[in-house]
């Protein structure tokens, strides 16, 4: 039961990370797109 919950609270933080992530890489595509323009 433990190991499970550990392993949840892990995978939320991995989404909550990789979700962060893709936030910058969109960000930075954004503005080299608009440079680009």
């Amino acid at each position: 039961m433990n190991a499970s919950f550990f392993r949840i609270i892990n995978n939320h933080h991995y989404t909550s990370g990789k979700r962060t992530y893709d936030v910058l890489l969109y960000s930075l595509y954004v503005k080299r797109n608009a440079h680009h323009d």
